[in-house]
């Protein structure tokens, strides 16, 4: 019994002894596991990296004009389908020309008869000067007939105002199409009476070939679209579907609002795009980006290699003695799961940690499972907004 008692006071003070050593050893490196961590990984690709500014925005028309009537009158005739491409210049609407004709007339009516009264005074003019030399007619008779004449050739100038006036009037009547472009649905149909104070219209025609995409920018960015297109002259946008999923169309920035809006803090921004498969609609939802810079020849990992601690961003590499190897980098732009790394110790070729790198730890033993080249890495670039990192 005894015996038995010492063994349990000896088993106590060993465990005891062992339990004092962890805490003694806690500054000493960890113990390595018996076997390597299994961890995934893929290799390291170099490509340019597009740097963007975007924002939601929306398809506007290039041009836009509401065709309306400048005279009163009935619509005799409409010349147009509704979504028909019509050119500059093309009849649309025929209103009722009869009493527009009617004033015409009576207008150039008007005109010949002061033409006619002009000239007979002018002609008694010439012989009361002929006759003022004889004693026959006074001066003042001259005189009196002068301004008469005078008042004849006012009138026959407000007359062929007036001529004028009732020709263009009768223009009216004909509403022909002022530039090109898609016409929509008509506001009035046939037999109804319309008026120059419409304010409705009859229809809606709207260049969409090319077309524009507005849309708001942080004013943080202003200085980044401007440097970029001081750079180039030319800063090129895409616009994407709601999703961000496709790109729908690319083009050009066209102009930037001079001032910003102090409730949101944001500047407008337009770009032009052709449209000739007219992917972009009027109207529509879209995702808009311009380009202000290009990294080139940078790493390009998986975003989920990324990882993130107090002293900033980090990936792990395996070494050649299949341990892992913590780097610290810089993140640029992330898109497609993809993201940039702008500054690190990362190379082309180098294998980074994808799956598992949350439980690796520097020079830990591991076990990399190279994935093959996904179709993303083959991608000839990559692009996207600036990340926390980019921009400091």
């Amino acid at each position: 019994m005894r015996r038995r008692y010492w063994i349990g006071i000896a088993a106590a003070l060993a465990t005891a002894a062992g339990v004092t050593g962890l805490f003694i050893g806690r500054g000493a490196a960890p113990a390595q596991p018996s076997r390597p961590l299994s961890v995934a990984a893929v290799k390291v690709t170099v490509r340019d990296v597009s740097v963007y500014v975007s924002a939601p925005g929306t398809v506007v028309p290039w041009q836009s004009v509401l065709v309306r009537t400048r005279v009163d009158g009935q619509i005799t005739r409409i010349r147009f389908l509704e979504g028909q491409h019509v050119q500059a210049g093309d009849v649309l609407v025929e209103i009722d020309a009869r009493p527009f004709k009617a004033r015409l007339t009576e207008a150039i009516g008007q005109l010949k008869r002061d033409q006619a009264l002009l000239h007979s005074n002018e002609i008694d003019l010439a012989r009361y000067r002929a006759a003022a030399g004889t004693g026959t007619v006074t001066q003042q008779m001259v005189d009196n007939q002068a301004g008469l004449v005078e008042q004849n050739k006012a009138t026959v100038i407000a007359d062929k105002g007036a001529v004028e006036d009732a020709t263009v009037n009768l223009s009216y009547c004909v509403i022909r199409a002022p530039m090109a472009g898609v016409i929509g649905i008509r506001q009035v149909d046939e037999g109804n009476v319309v008026h120059a104070a419409d304010q409705n219209g009859i229809a809606m025609i709207a260049t969409v070939e090319p077309i524009a995409v507005t849309f708001p920018i942080p004013q943080k960015d202003i200085a980044r679209v401007q440097s970029a297109r001081h750079k180039s002259g030319n800063v090129s946008a895409e616009v994407l579907d709601a999703a961000r999923a496709h790109t729908l169309s690319r083009g050009r920035l066209e102009a930037m609002d001079n001032t910003v809006d102090p409730a949101t803090g944001t500047v407008r921004i337009k770009a032009r795009f052709p449209n000739h498969d007219n992917a972009l609609f009027p109207g529509s939802f879209v995702f808009a980006r311009l380009r202000v810079n290009t990294y080139r020849h940078v790493p390009v990992v998986p975003a989920q290699a990324v990882l993130h601690g107090g002293a900033g961003a980090y990936v792990f590499t395996v070494a050649p003695d299949n341990t892992a190897r913590l780097i610290h980098v810089k993140t640029g732009p992330e898109e497609h799961g993809e993201v940039a790394l702008v500054d690190g110790d990362i190379k082309e070729g180098d294998i980074v940690i994808t799956d598992g790198a949350g439980r690796a730890s520097d020079k830990l033993p591991v076990n990399a499972h190279t994935a093959s080249p996904s179709a993303s890495e083959r991608r000839p670039a990559v692009g996207g907004t600036a990340s926390p990192d980019e921009s400091q």
